[in-house]
């Protein structure tokens, strides 16, 4: 599969004019603008375009990021008043997370500045319309 450059240009302009909208700086030194978190270690699609189809390259595993080692790194983010963004993807579908609100929710409640946003298939939230409006209600900020 080709992915054209029009395609690939736009995604990292997004990107850049987010990094120059949002960068902060701690201490003197520049600070990441956007922290990603594989929240759950598995997909429920196989794209063949996707590392997490070949198992040679990844392995699924149906477990999720610990509630307890996720506050610590929200903890973390708030003590440098971290304002980017934060992203769940990764290679898993994070949608799969049964604990996703509560992971939005404790972010947006330590972290208000800051944007989050969740790349999924939307196959979890496709016939689920409650689903949705529950990450909302969560603190989600994009889908």
């Amino acid at each position: 599969m080709k992915v054209s450059k029009s395609i690939l240009y736009k995604d990292i302009q997004r990107k850049s004019e987010h990094v120059k909208d949002m960068l902060q700086y701690y201490d003197g030194y520049p600070l990441f603008t956007i922290v990603e978190f594989n929240i759950w270690g598995a997909c429920n699609r196989s794209c063949s375009f996707c590392p997490v189809s070949n198992p040679n390259v990844y392995t699924n595993k149906h477990e999720g990021i610990s509630v307890d080692l996720y506050k610590k790194i929200i903890d973390d983010l708030a003590n440098i008043n971290y304002k980017g963004k934060i992203i769940y993807s990764a290679f898993s579908e994070p949608l799969l997370n049964k604990e996703v609100n509560i992971l939005i929710e404790y972010s947006k409640n330590m972290l208000p500045h800051c944007y989050l946003e969740i790349n999924s298939n939307g196959d979890v939230i496709k016939n689920n319309i409650n689903k949705l409006l529950n990450l909302y209600e969560s603190g989600l900020d994009c889908l």
